[in-house]
């Protein structure tokens, strides 16, 4: 009964500190990333147990969400106004994208917020009245 004692704190023991055993690696731009980063130590130290090792996941990618319409198309091509929809407000500098039409999509940038319309400037592409605004 005392060896099985004895086992199971040592055991315990074990479990609880053998991740401060297991080596911690840090990505340095000296190493090139081809050559695998070897732990100081013994074997017993190189051990990877996946469910040790904390991964960050992949970043997740945003749908669009619809802004706005274009009502008013400057009569230099310069600006845009836009038609809010209910319950978005936009912040000046934010940028946005028109994906309707061919080819590449017409990128804007928000400038002046009088609700329920906005201007946005044009930075790329030719947006035209009645396309649907994303951000």
């Amino acid at each position: 009964m005392e060896r099985f004692r004895f086992l199971l704190i040592s055991g315990v023991l074990l479990l609880l500190t053998g991740c401060a055993l297991l080596p911690h690696h840090k990505h340095d731009a000296a190493v090139p990333a081809s050559q695998p980063i070897r732990a100081k130590g013994g074997w017993y130290l190189s051990l990877r147990f996946p469910f040790l090792h904390h991964t960050q996941p992949p970043p997740r990618a945003q749908a669009l969400q619809r802004v706005g319409v274009i009502r008013t198309l400057s009569g230099d091509g310069s600006f845009v106004i836009i038609e809010l929809e209910p319950g978005v407000l936009i912040p000046p500098g934010r940028d946005l994208v028109v994906t309707a039409g061919a080819g590449e999509p017409a990128r804007l940038r928000a400038a002046e917020n009088q609700p329920p319309y906005f201007i946005a400037d044009i930075k790329s592409g030719h947006p035209l009245p009645g396309q649907i605004v994303f951000q």
